[in-house]
């Protein structure tokens, strides 16, 4: 009876040892880790957009001073209009991003109407791409606390 209880504590330690189980403190240190690095994640995807953003303002007013367009003016306002919602949060939100969607419904109006589809792309891709990482943002958000939930609690012997 002994040498077999000795065999099963020796094969318990060897399926624990060669396991990777973590205790409750190691998954709640991985769980911050994960939530720091989706943060981290999201703000350099932000930053990256917001200089995408500034390019745009550059080059739209490098083609108002040489073209001088009403349409380059509305798709300077609608990319100054998508960098102030991705950049400031005010109470003023909603409104600004209903004004910047009408913006972009007349540049996709005018655009298709002189076959000039940048008009109608870049518009719909500022406004796309930052619901875009949003939804990222808080997808891989909600499986880390899906995870949080999923802890067990374990103790090495």
């Amino acid at each position: 009876m002994t040498s077999s209880a000795s065999r099963l504590r020796k094969l318990d330690k060897s399926i624990i040892e060669q396991s990777n189980l973590l205790d409750e403190d190691d998954q709640t240190e991985y769980i911050n880790q994960l939530n720091t690095y989706n943060q981290t994640t999201y703000i350099t995807y932000i930053n990256y957009l917001s200089y995408l953003y500034i390019l745009e303002i550059v080059l739209i007013l490098l083609l108002v001073i040489t073209a001088s367009k009403l349409i380059n003016i509305l798709l300077l306002l609608s990319v100054t209009l998508s960098y102030i919602l991705l950049k400031l949060k005010t109470d003023y939100d909603r409104i600004v991003q209903n004004v910047n969607y009408v913006m972009v419904l007349q540049l996709g109006i005018l655009g298709v109407a002189r076959h000039e589809f940048l008009y109608l792309v870049l518009p719909v891709f500022n406004i796309t791409a930052p619901w875009v990482y949003k939804y990222w943002n808080n997808d891989f958000a909600d499986q880390v606390d899906q995870l949080n939930r999923l802890k067990y609690k374990y103790k090495n012997v």
